[in-house]
Order: structure tokens, then C-alpha cells, then sequence
């Protein structure tokens, strides 16, 4: 280097370097360290991004040190490999003197300069003799024991390196440091912040009892949990780099192989770009044996090419439970009912006087004792009904039905209830509606309810709506009330079975919560849809659709 190199400042006023042991020289520097210091902190003050910050400090030391190149790389650790941990630099930002963009955009010598003095822990000063990078570089590490970071600076010719610059970076050390030891802050706590979020999900991933796996779009299996091959037998062997259809063997609810096939719900997750619905599946162990499992699926959008994640849950224990139970249901309701049966028909023997005379009291008692048993036959159809079709027995006869002779039907059979609350019920169905299709006695159990629920709500001397209108492909049938109405709160649970509002105690006689239950099933059965509409103190209206006939033949 030539002692009569130049530094020129950041202001562009020229200054001559002082040499050490002058006096005023050394004063002179400092002065200079100090004005270039204070503008650091104004930068950094300034900069809150780690990319602008390192791009406009390297503008400064570029103007600062008559530089062609000033490149800040950052320091990350990597992941340890044989026991050690291993530390990579990236490029942050950069700076070119006016004209040599081109010439000093290679950056690779001078991170071979920064890697340098990130191991030597000092300023490395490092001579180079072929283009591009040929001439000088300086490299800063910037932090104490660990640097975080890694200034270099580069001259294209030797003789045009400024005299003392190696003083200068190291004077302004302290300054950089400073500059730069928020982003680093920032990053370790981002970094102790994903560790502990990957520890977290490690954890749930390691001791989840669900099944985990990771499958590639090539439909390859990255990655198993231990529940996985708890639950299909592969404890010993984890199936990595296998087909998932060699694996899973996915099949639905009628045991269909959906493997290869536009049903399989991976290539419908992958299609969809995102998360599938929750399909209960049999999935195939190890040993042969099916095995029904609840999986979801669901395929992120991500950079680096396809990837899905399937979580799923043995349910083959719960699921012969489950049927357990609606057998045993079902076992009991009907042995029920035959027994009510026996019971009302006696009754009926007895009230009609068969068996001999009754006095008032005794007809009174009986009416009593019909009524309940009537209830009682309603409750136990009712439970049969929901144990069909939770079971997957509840079917339809569908043919066509007339709308005008459903509501007469279901007007008569309401009467009585409504003269005895006295309610009045007014129909207003349209016209010449068009056929249904759909199965009449079911129907007629809906709008039973629907009436029921309506007069039981209705004060005395309020009048039940009933109306039937076209809507679009289907015909709607509302029934309306001037009771009670339903809270906003219980428009989502009142079709739940067994739910009963807080205003059920507003009602003539009680109930058992299955009545909107069942009338959702058997509207949803038919391809329908049912909704209320209510303001509490205004009365509530209870509306569904069912499909109007196709030019099909009528089932019998």
C-alpha cells in the first residue's frame, strides 16, 4: 500500500490520513472515527429492517474508506453435524463506489475474506491477484467472543487502498457493534422462540396418541409418528420411502380401495391445495387386518414442493361401542313398544266398556292412563327412528305427494290439541303447488311436530300459521307462532336432539328435545333444508324445503 493513499469522508471533503504516532494527526483520526460514529447511530436510529440497515452502512463505508465494495454478511448457526455446530454467512447487504457495479458484483472472494476472519475472531487483511476481487480486502467481524456478522471491504488495486484504513474500521468497531446488536437480538429471541415452538410440536408429534405421517406429492412417506405404528402395526419397520398405497390402502364405508383412484382423499387434498374434510376411512395394518380410523388430510401451500400431513384416530373400538349401543337401544325400544302396545290395547278395551260398566271417575283415571301411554309410544318411535339412523337403516318411500294434502292431513290431526289450548290454525298454501317427492308419513311427522311445538307455544287466543309456497326447485312449507320465540343464542343448538331452550318452561306440557331433531333428520333425509326465524317476545317460524317431483317414476 502507498503511504500517500487518501480517505475520503463520508461528506466527500477530502482529509489526509494521519500516521500513527502524530499527535495531530491521531487527533484527526479520532475527530473522523467519531463524526463517522455518530452518523452509524443516526443510521441505525433510522433503519429498521437488518437488509436497509447493512445497505446503508455499507453506502457510508464505501463514501467513508474510498472502497469499490462494502458487503455485510450475517452469521446464522446451522445444525450441528458430527457434534458441532456449524456457522453460515449470508449476504445482508451491499455498496459499489460510482462505475464499478459490474466489476465487484462477485461476491464470493470477499466472503471467502469474511469466513476468514469470523474463524480468526480479528481484522483480515487478504491480497488478492485475479479478477474479479483482484486486489485487497479487509474483513470486520463485528461481535465479541460469537460475531454475528462480518464487514468486508474491497479495493480493486492494491494502490488505491487508503493509508490506515485496517485503524479506522477497527476504531469504529464499537459503533457497528452497537448498530448492529438489536437485529441480533432480535433474531436470537426469534430463533430460542422457534426452538421452542419446534420442541413443542416435536413433543406433540413424538407422544400424540393420533397417528402422524408426512407424505410427498410423489405420494412417498416422508415421516411417521410412534402412534402410527401403534396403530397399523409398523413399530419395528417404519414404512419411510414407501407408496402410501402400499401402506394405507385407504378404503370408504363400503371397503372400496380408493388407492389410485380421483377419490383418494390424499389426491383430493393435494387437488384442493389446503385442508379436506375429516373422513372416517379403514385403513389396512401390517398384518392384513382393516382398521377404522377418523383422518384428516391436509396439503399447505408451500415453496418447496408439495407435502401433506394426515393426523388420524383409531376409532374401531369406539365405532363397535357405538353400534353396541344403537343395537341395545333398539333391542329395548322395540321390546318396549310391544309391551306399550299390549298396554294401550287393554285400555282401549276398557275405556270402550267391554269389560263393563265405569263410572265418571274410572273414564277420568283411563284418560289418564292413554294419554300417557300415547306419549310414551311417541317417545319410543321417536328413539327406534334416531337408532335406524344413526345405524345407517333410516330409508325413505318416496313417490309423489300432493303439498295441500299433506297440511289437510296435518290440520286434523292438530285440531283437537289446539281446540283444548284454544289456538286457532289458519292455513294459507298457495294453489295448485307442485308435486313433491317425497315420503308422505315422514312429512307428516314434521309438520306434526312443527304444529305441536307451535300450539304448545302459542298463548290463548293466538293463531298458528301455516303456509306453502314455491321456492325454486322445491316448496316451502313455514309454520309461525305468536308464543314465546327463540333467543338468538338457540338458533344453532334448537335442532340438536335433547336440547330444550330456556323457554320450554314457558310451554303447555313438556317435551324431550327430539322433536326438531327428528324433523331436521327426516327434512335432510329428503334434500331439503330447515331453518327458524325468530325474535324473542315475537314469536318464532320454523321453515323447510323439500324437492318438488322429477319426471321419474314414483317409488312404492
Amino acid at each position: 500500500m502507498s503511504s500517500s493513499s487518501r480517505i475520503v469522508s463520508f461528506f466527500d471533503a477530502p482529509e489526509t490520513c494521519p500516521v500513527a504516532g502524530d499527535g495531530a494527526g491521531a487527533a484527526s483520526a479520532d475527530a473522523t472515527a467519531g463524526t463517522l460514529a455518530l452518523r452509524i447511530s443516526e443510521i441505525a436510529a433510522g433503519s429498521g429492517k437488518l437488509s436497509r440497515l447493512a445497505h446503508e452502512l455499507a453506502r457510508l463505508l464505501v463514501s467513508a474508506c474510498a472502497a469499490d465494495a462494502a458487503v455485510f454478511f450475517w452469521c446464522r448457526q446451522r445444525p450441528p453435524a458430527g457434534g458441532r455446530v456449524r456457522r453460515s454467512l449470508h449476504e445482508v447487504g451491499s455498496a459499489f463506489s460510482p462505475g464499478r457495479d459490474d466489476a465487484m458484483s462477485h461476491t464470493r472472494p470477499l466472503k471467502a475474506s469474511a469466513y476468514r476472519a469470523l474463524v480468526a475472531g480479528r481484522i483480515v487483511e487478504r491480497a488478492h491477484t485475479s479478477a474479479p476481487g483482484s486486489g485487497l480486502t479487509l474483513a470486520l467481524p463485528i461481535g465479541a467472543e460469537r460475531p454475528w456478522a462480518v464487514c468486508v471491504l474491497a479495493w480493486d488495486a492494491v494502490e488505491r487502498v487508503p493509508h490506515a484504513s485496517s485503524e479506522l474500521l477497527r476504531r469504529l468497531t464499537p459503533a457497528l457493534v452497537t448498530a448492529t446488536r438489536p437485529a441480533r437480538v432480535r433474531e436470537e429471541t426469534a430463533q430460542a422462540y422457534s426452538e421452542h415452538q419446534h420442541a413443542q410440536r416435536r413433543a406433540i408429534f413424538t407422544h400424540t396418541s393420533e397417528a402422524i405421517l408426512s407424505v410427498g406429492d410423489d405420494f412417498i412417506i416422508q415421516e411417521t409418528n410412534p402412534a402410527f405404528g401403534t396403530v397399523l402395526g409398523w413399530q419395528d419397520h417404519p414404512p419411510l420411502g414407501r407408496r402410501c398405497s402400499e401402506v394405507l390402502r385407504c378404503r370408504d364405508e363400503r371397503r372400496m380401495v380408493l388407492c389410485d383412484t380421483l377419490r383418494c382423499p390424499l389426491q383430493q387434498a393435494f387437488a384442493a391445495e389446503g385442508a379436506a374434510p375429516v373422513r372416517e376411512l379403514y385403513w389396512q395394518t401390517r398384518a392384513g387386518k382393516l382398521s377404522e380410523v377418523s383422518a384428516s388430510f391436509s396439503a399447505p401451500r408451500t415453496g418447496e414442493g408439495g407435502r401433506a400431513m394426515i393426523i388420524a384416530r383409531d376409532i374401531t373400538a369406539l365405532n363397535a361401542i357405538n353400534r353396541m349401543r344403537a343395537n341395545f337401544v333398539s333391542m329395548v325400544s322395540h321390546e318396549m313398544r310391544t309391551s306399550l302396545n299390549v298396554v294401550k290395547g287393554f285400555l282401549e278395551i276398557v275405556a270402550e266398556e267391554q269389560a263393563g260398566t265405569l263410572n265418571e271417575k274410572q273414564v277420568e283415571f283411563l284418560g289418564y292412563a292413554r294419554n300417557g301411554t300415547r306419549q310414551l309410544v311417541t317417545l319410543v318411535d321417536d328413539i327406534m327412528l334416531i337408532s335406524k339412523a344413526d345405524s345407517g337403516q333410516f330409508t325413505l318411500r318416496l313417490h309423489d305427494v300432493d303439498p295441500a294434502t299433506l297440511i289437510g292431513q296435518s290440520l286434523q290431526a292438530v285440531h283437537p290439541s289446539a281446540q283444548r289450548a284454544g289456538v286457532r290454525v289458519v292455513c294459507a298454501a298457495e294453489p295448485a303447488l307442485p308435486l313433491l317427492r317425497a315420503d308422505d308419513t315422514r312429512l307428516l311427522q314434521v309438520l306434526g311436530n312443527l304444529l305441536g311445538n307451535a300450539v304448545k307455544y302459542s298463548p290463548e287466543d293466538g293463531t298458528v300459521r301455516v303456509r306453502a309456497q314455491p321456492d325454486g326447485d322445491a316448496v316451502r312449507f313455514s309454520v309461525s307462532d305468536e308464543g314465546v320465540g327463540v333467543p338468538a343464542a338457540d338458533h344453532a343448538r334448537v335442532f340438536d336432539r335433547f336440547y330444550q331452550s330456556e323457554n320450554a318452561s314457558h310451554a303447555r306440557q313438556g317435551g324431550y328435545g327430539l322433536g326438531l331433531a327428528l324433523a331436521k333428520l327426516i327434512v335432510e333425509q329428503h334434500g331439503g333444508r330447515i331453518w327458524v326465524e325468530s325474535q324473542e317476545g315475537a314469536g318464532a317460524t320454523f321453515s323447510f324445503t323439500i324437492p318438488i317431483a322429477g319426471p321419474g317414476p314414483s317409488d312404492t
